[in-house]
């Protein structure tokens, strides 16, 4: 398909006078070229040209309107029963997102940290439409080397009362569309429930 770069001159058609007219000059990749355009498709011509100008001047602004990035909270932390030399936990997240439009997520990855212990890592794609103003929670079951994670459960079971576990998470959040990833980090408290750990 070739481009029109650009429409140079409009003038009157003053060699024509039983027929007024304007000419257009089309510059084009191969060549400039001349077209007479009569008056009234001239009007028509003039009226879509501007009507078009008016609807990419609306989409423009759409897009430029600021977004803000989606958030994502720890809700919940369940230790679930090991298997081997992992140790299981389901963690559920809340994502939020505080736009007044729909935000199409392709999934997320994330690290978190329980009481300063770099414990877990993973990834989802089950994360569904971001409706405007809502939020979804997204819950995941994700393992840690049980080793590495030794001095974490060992807390557990020392503090058999403890009830809440601090956290710092990042997420890192790709929406489909310009916005791209989006790198989000919470920090904060979270209950933690069921814990099946045994000395």
């Amino acid at each position: 398909m070739v481009s029109v770069h650009a429409v140079a001159t409009l003038s009157r058609d003053r060699q024509l006078s039983n027929n007024a007219g304007f000419v257009v000059w089309l510059f084009l990749p191969l060549g400039c070229y001349r077209i007479r355009v009569g008056e009234n498709k001239m009007k028509h011509l003039l009226n879509s040209v501007w009507l078009s100008l008016c609807v990419m001047v609306g989409a423009c602004a759409h897009l430029g309107a600021k977004l803000e990035a989606p958030k994502v909270r720890v809700e919940s932390i369940q230790v679930l029963e090991s298997r081997g030399l992992s140790q299981r936990f389901r963690v559920g997240l809340r994502v939020i997102n505080p736009n007044d439009r729909v935000l199409p997520v392709k999934g997320l990855s994330y690290s978190l940290s329980l009481n300063g212990y770099d414990m877990l890592d993973g990834v989802t794609n089950r994360v569904p439409t971001l409706e405007p103003f809502s939020e979804t929670l997204v819950e995941v079951e994700t393992a840690t080397d049980l080793v590495g994670a030794l001095r974490f459960l060992n807390d557990l079971v020392q503090n058999s009362d403890l009830q809440h576990l601090t956290y710092t998470l990042t997420a890192d959040v790709s929406v489909q569309g310009w916005m791209g990833k989006i790198t989000v980090k919470e920090s904060g408290e979270v209950p933690l429930l069921g814990k099946t750990v045994s000395p």
